[in-house]
């Protein structure tokens, strides 16, 4: 909970006898001056009711927009486009930050919401009675000098009407093209003088945007490729699941490897000599990446192969066909070779589900023909779901270690022999094989709990939710008047708090480590004691206090204790993804499959013909593996 108190104390204006010809004395924002907008000498934007409501907005987002000098609004989009700040609007001057852009309501601070985005706290604008405005002052330029270092980039202030006399009811909806259902907004607002004289103000609103899927967008329909006329930048993640197998080279060839630091010699002389480094790291894609859904980015022709070179060998740029450099065959990688990649944006919302409640009362009045202002307000944003990634990836993307006697993994080999053959080289393995006879005993890979298959536990789509609550509360008074001729006095007190409550979910690192090692699940009783290491092989240690299963005893031996599972990682794991059709093929035959023949691009892909119902992953295996806080 994050608390504000403000508190202004007797401030002191001097007026001679000059009469003003204006039709309301205002304090002008950015000074503390009586006097009018126009009058001031600082620029200032006004918009009167009048001119908020010719706009037509359902929502205080969509008024933010047409201020002048506004450099975006964090809040009204996804999880992206809020910075994290699901369900907060704001406002941001000059793109100098939330966090300098001062907004007052009735020329008072209101205090900002626990959460932070990525431009720092800011004032959540939801909570603001748009129906119960008579206009807004916009000043435009820093105004440091009086507020402090808040209002560099300037100062909104949101004033009520607090001589509203009447009701009025408005109701609007506005229709959202694929979203699912249409916005709405009403409000009612009611003023009167009371009988000794007071002015009542009560407004009451509330408004709903829908849930607008990205999956219903074009933008998730292009491929990666962007010669086809796709888009890389489209929200395409490399730490897919279906995953990648990284493989550190190994020639055996002391010669060949990495170009090192500068040993002897030098480059201006044509005789430097460098140290050698390691063989370079080989990526393939999981051999079923397409068929299940996923996105294998091979690469180009250069791709194709793998190569090992001595770096103190110079290639010759006159003989294009020749490398001098190379040492040996290169090895054929089989169209194997990339990024199996999924679409993460795909799982998200261009919009997210929101509702928005406020409650705004106010009286203004004399007493002793002194002036009083007293202030009620309370604002609620709901966000109940909003949409992310089923799973969120490792912090080392490059961390997953998977043994070769997981389950699903021979099984995968079965289904596609070629890329056992591939990783079973002596070159992909190191010292651990030395007659291309199989694999190495651990696999690194780059993948996550989730992705292509989307979160058996999220939304319909697949998409991982959490929630996003706001509460804020708002209670302030003043009293001004004329202690004597030619001085004026104003005393206020002004109290708001807000409320967050936030849930959030990810993958706890031991959980993830035990299940590639065949010992996750809500009844398996195992833990991780040790991570492990290259002196491992990079099995970990677990216990379930009485039992202690070592790296020796999980790489012997895949059989697990009763209640105890393994999590598939592999394109076997999953009957259908909830991914595009994109269309992409591959020579080794993983061509992508559309769930009906001649499908267009951008439908739902079809169904995996690589699926093993006894190598799935249950929706209880999944909901124990991923934890939710608040």
């Amino acid at each position: 909970m994050y608390k504000k108190l403000l508190l202004t104390g007797v401030l002191l204006s001097f007026f001679s006898s000059l009469s003003l010809a204006q039709d309301e004395e205002v304090t002008v924002i950015g000074s503390l001056i009586k006097g009018t907008p126009i009058d001031s000498g600082s620029p200032i934007s006004t918009f009167n009711a009048e001119e908020i409501a010719a706009q037509g907005n359902l929502n205080i987002v969509e008024l933010i927009k047409m201020v002048p000098g506004s450099s975006g609004v964090d809040g009204e989009a996804n999880q992206f486009g809020s910075n994290g700040s699901e369900g907060i609007s704001n406002i941001n001057l000059r793109g100098l930050g939330t966090n300098r852009t001062l907004v007052l309501i009735n020329g008072k601070r209101q205090v900002t919401v626990p959460s932070r985005t990525g431009a720092g706290r800011s004032v959540n604008l939801h909570d603001l009675p748009m129906f119960a405005l008579s206009r807004i002052e916009i000043l435009k330029e820093g105004a440091a000098a009086t507020y402090g270092s808040d209002a560099i980039a300037g100062v909104v202030n949101f004033i009520t009407d607090k001589d509203f006399e009447g009701l009025r009811v408005n109701f609007g909806a506005k229709e959202i093209p694929n979203a699912q259902g249409e916005a709405n907004e009403f409000s009612i607002t009611y003023g009167t003088e009371l009988n000794d004289g007071t002015n009542f103000l009560l407004s009451l609103g509330a408004q709903f945007k829908p849930e607008y899927y990205s999956k219903d967008t074009d933008f998730t329909k292009y491929t990666h490729n962007i010669r086809a006329g796709g888009n890389p930048v489209g929200g395409w993640s490399s730490i897919g699941n279906p995953g990648t197998f990284l493989f550190q080279t190994d020639d055996g060839n002391a010669l060949t490897g990495a170009k090192g630091a500068l040993l002897s010699g030098s480059v201006a002389a044509g005789n430097a000599v460098y140290a050698v480094g390691k063989d370079p790291v080989v990526a393939l894609g999981d051999p079923g990446c397409n068929r299940s859904g996923g996105y294998h980015d091979t690469g180009g022709a250069a791709a194709q192969s793998h190569i090992f070179t001595n770096p103190n060998v110079k290639d010759d740029a006159t003989t294009e066909d020749v490398n001098e450099s190379q040492v040996g065959l290169p090895i054929a990688l089989g169209g194997f070779q990339g990024l199996c990649r999924y679409n993460y944006a795909y799982f998200d919302n261009v919009q997210e589900e929101q509702k928005n409640q406020q409650l705004w009362m106010e009286f203004n009045g004399e007493i002793n023909n002194q002036n009083f202002h007293v202030e009620f307000a309370y604002g609620k944003t709901d966000v109940p779901q909003y949409a992310t990634s089923p799973a969120y990836p490792p912090n080392n993307p490059n961390s997953t270690f998977v043994p070769n006697n997981h389950p699903a993994l021979p099984a995968l080999y079965v289904q596609n022999p070629a890329f056992l053959a591939l990783v079973s080289k002596n070159e992909l393995n190191g010292p651990t094989v030395t007659d291309d006879s199989s694999p190495a005993p651990v696999h690194l890979m780059r993948t996550r709990a989730m992705a292509s298959s989307g979160n058996p536990n999220g939304n319909p789509n697949g998409a991982e939710t959490a929630f996003r609550e706001y509460d804020t509360y708002r209670f302030a008074f003043s009293f001004d008047g004329e202690l004597a001729e030619g001085i004026d006095y104003s005393t206020s007190l002004n109290y708001s708090m807000t409320e967050n409550t936030a849930t959030f979910s990810d993958t706890l690192q031991w959980k993830y480590t035990a299940s590639l090692f065949g010992y996750g699940g809500p009844t398996c009783g195992y833990e991780v004691t040790d991570m492990g290491s290259a002196a491992t092989g990079y099995a970990p240690t677990l216990s379930n206090g009485t039992t202690t299963v070592t790296p020796t005893d999980l790489l012997a031996s895949s059989t697990r204790p009763a209640g105890c599972g393994y999590l598939n990682v592999f394109s076997n794991a999953f009957e259908q993804a909830k991914q595009p059709y994109w269309g992409r093929t591959n020579d080794n035959g993983d061509n992508q499959i559309p769930a009906t023949p001649g499908a267009a691009l951008g439908t739902p892909a079809g169904k995996n013909p690589l699926y093993l119902a006894d190598h799935a992953n249950s929706a209880e295996f999944m909901q124990w593996m991923v934890d939710e806080g608040q």
